[in-house]
């Protein structure tokens, strides 16, 4: 818990009273049931009123929020107001508590409780007569969310949503919890406000002893400057972390439920493999995942994951279908593919993209995600007899299996669950990135595409010239972009920059933000501005923690060292090192934020797939097995060269390529010959595009590993040696 009362009164109290007291802000009566007109057909959709409703009882000012989450509560008796980022702003009022609900649209206890209390008219008259009431959309407000989730952890053990808050005018909390039913919710409005009322100073006596157990609960201050740990040192400790993380995953097969999936450790068990060959870690995420594919905690119906399952062995599903939930397992699936295989991970993959873009897809981008509910019953959507779990089997094509194909056909009768059709940047984001990734090992290109229409959505609809916004819905944007949502998108169009035609790029100057590499350098110099704010950095050091989503200090640290890697900007090594300074000092802490460790491993030694960028960015190349032989595929900017792998001047590195197959040989183009500004001789160069083979291979081979070594130069500079690593899986044909 770091700094949570100063966070809270700065950032979350004032301006709620402020925005009370200028009541001339308030929807009129007659504005805000034209509000309702223009959205009682998607009120209707969503289930929240019927088609023959007429008029509502009630009314508040939620009707004209920007957040289906917040729309669901703005028929309600209570006199809510909307969170706003200018509640910073203004006085405190001494007459009333402050209550904040923080919730999300596909969250059950969220539902529940919206229905036993915040539609019932007696606890609506408390909290109208007593308190100030505020609504928080967690996915809109992350920053606010983190804050009070870690109170409620600090105060309670753990967390869940709904998080309800009571808080003193001046922003020192009195009490928190998650659901509670209506008789308790109840007595602690009632017993709060009569001892307000009454006695004031006993409510603060207490908002004063919470304030010290926060205080007494927050973590130990750690290592105040970078990690400095040798290339040994951080292999030996990788290896450790990894190691705990096997084991955790062996332990969590024997545990009590509930189980999330547990993207990040998977991905970095895999990248791991990559590095080390250690088949415990290929085999215990093959464990892990094939478990869930095997249950129904996977749709193998329409494709998608469920958010976690309420069991220890994966067989009841909590049904709600998150967005990021969706991106972190495509993630997961492409490695296990590129690694082994298997077609089922394949299948997975597509199946799970065709379901997220179809059930999610909006004009926008994609919709944040599918409610478990559906006719107020959880997960009867997608029910199915014992015999028809039985006939869904992984190792055929089962998406077009007769078995799959009726049971799509029983669904179409059936009315879905609704879906929060807000755009999240960072969600969508993250998607684009497992998108590509799934695309650099299985060649599909609807994948690439895909990555490319959504990315174009995000940009002409959250990015209004110099501003970016975080979430869009019905057509409006809302709420500046956090520094995570920055670095997801950035990260994005990096990736999405290695699929751009240079020669076209390159004589194109008309606009400097038409390519992915040039909207990537405008997002990311908004994060560097963002962290030379000192409160801006200490937020991203403190969001060090991953979630269901990785950690908003990873997010940033890895944005940064890829746009230095690509662009050589210092200061964006700068910022990296800014960003990865507060020190970690155990394991325990890094296994709590091993979306981080991954990307330090990947700076110790980075096994790429695939594919892989040299040169500063300027130069890239792309493996394919193709029958028996491997094909390079590289390409440079203009005026960029690497040296030959026959060399006319030995002070420099000549090409190589190293495989570990016997017979092969490999077959390199003519060189051509050219002076540089640096050299008086003439040196033997490949430049532009060309293709390294590599013939005489095995037939039907699965998989190698390459090992490239290679220097590049300018016109004008050579760089200094560089070797790549790089893992070749064999792709469908498509």
């Amino acid at each position: 818990m770091i700094n949570f009362l100063k966070s809270i009164k700065g950032l979350i109290l004032g301006g709620a009273f402020c925005l009370l007291a200028t009541s001339i802000n308030v929807l009129a009566d007659e504005e805000r049931m034209n509000a309702y007109i223009q959205v009682k057909d998607w009120l209707v959709s969503q289930q929240v009123i019927s088609d023959d409703s007429g008029d509502p009882q009630h009314l508040n000012a939620l009707i004209n929020a920007n957040s289906p989450y917040l729309l669901s509560h703005a028929l309600q008796p209570i006199d809510w107001l909307e969170w706003r980022s200018d509640f910073n702003l203004g006085s405190g009022n001494d007459k009333k508590l402050l209550f904040i609900s923080i919730g999300y649209s596909t969250c059950h206890w969220c539902h529940v409780m919206a229905q036993e209390s915040f539609s019932d008219e007696v606890i609506a008259n408390i909290l109208n007569k007593s308190y100030v009431s505020v609504k928080v959309d967690r996915e809109q407000w992350p920053l606010v969310d983190n804050r009070f989730k870690s109170a409620l952890e600090a105060m309670k053990g753990d967390a869940g949503w709904p998080i309800n808050a009571i808080l003193t005018p001046d922003g020192q909390l009195v009490w928190i919890d998650s659901y509670v039913n209506k008789q308790e919710f109840n007595k602690v409005l009632k017993g709060l406000a009569i001892r307000w009322q009454s006695k004031p100073s006993s409510v603060i006596a207490l908002a004063n002893r919470i304030e010290e157990k926060l205080l007494l609960d927050k973590p130990p201050v750690l290592l105040s400057k970078s990690i400095n740990l040798s290339r040994k040192e951080w292999q030996q400790w990788l290896l450790q972390i990894h190691n705990d993380i096997s084991t955790g995953l062996a332990k969590q097969q024997v545990a009590n439920g509930p189980r999330f999936l547990r993207a990040y450790w998977a991905i970095g068990l895999l990248d791991d493999y990559l590095r080390t060959d250690n088949s415990l870690f290929l085999n215990q995420v093959k464990l892990h995942v094939d478990k869930i594919l095997a249950s129904p905690t996977y749709d193998a119906v329409d494709g998608g994951f469920h958010r976690y399952a309420v069991d220890s062995n994966w067989q009841v599903p909590h049904y709600e279908k998150m967005l990021y939930t969706q991106a972190n397992m495509m993630r997961v699936l492409a490695r296990l593919y590129a690694v082994t295989g298997n077609i089922k991970y394949d299948r997975a993959i597509i199946q799970t993209a065709k379901w997220t873009e179809q059930r999610l897809g909006q004009l926008n981008g994609i919709g944040s995600a599918m409610s478990a509910m559906s006719e107020n019953v959880e997960g009867l959507y997608y029910q199915m007899t014992p015999s028809q779990l039985l006939s869904i089997d992984l190792s055929k094509d089962w998406p077009n299996s007769q078995a799959v194909q009726e049971m799509v056909k029983q669904r179409q009768d059936r009315i879905p669950p609704p879906i929060d059709e807000k755009v999240i940047l960072s969600w969508n984001s993250l998607y684009i990135v497992a998108l590509l990734e799934a695309y650099q090992v299985t060649r599909h290109i609807q994948l690439l595409n895909s990555a490319k229409l959504i990315s174009q959505q995000l940009w002409n609809n959250l990015v209004k010239g110099d501003l970016v916004y975080r979430s869009a819905f019905a057509n409006n944007v809302a709420i500046d972009a956090e520094i995570e949502d920055l670095a997801w998108f950035a990260t994005s169009q990096y990736m999405l920059s290695f699929y751009e035609n240079w020669s076209k790029v390159d004589s194109n100057t008309s606009d400097n933000r038409i390519s992915p590499l040039s909207r990537a350098e405008f997002l990311l110099n908004k994060v560097k501005i963002r962290l030379s704010d000192l409160n801006e950095l200490n937020t991203v050091l403190n969001l060090n923690r991953d979630g269901e989503l990785p950690s908003a200090r990873s997010a940033t640290f890895s944005a940064l060292i890829l746009g230095y890697e690509l662009g050589y900007n210092r200061q964006y090594q700068h910022y990296a090192t800014a960003v990865s300074s507060i020190g970690l000092n155990s394991h325990s802490q890094l296994i709590n934020e091993y979306s981080y460790v991954i990307q330090q491993a990947k700076i110790t030694e980075n096994v790429q797939v695939n594919q892989a960028r040299f040169a500063r960015g300027n130069g890239k190349v792309t493996a394919k097995i193709i029958g028996n032989q491997i094909n390079l595929y590289f390409s440079l900017r203009k005026n960029w060269h690497i040296n030959a792998h026959k060399l006319t001047n030995n002070k420099f590195i000549a090409t190589n390529v190293i495989v570990d197959l016997e017979e092969s040989k490999v077959i390199f183009p003519e060189p051509v010959k050219k002076l540089l500004g640096f050299d008086d001789s003439y040196l033997a160069l490949l430049e532009g595009d060309f293709i390294v083979s590599i013939v005489d291979v095995e037939e039907n081979l699965k998989s190698v590993n390459l090992q490239l070594t290679l220097q590049a130069c300018s016109d004008s500079l050579c760089l200094l040696p560089e070797v790549i690593s790089i893992f070749v899986n064999s792709q469908p044909q498509t």
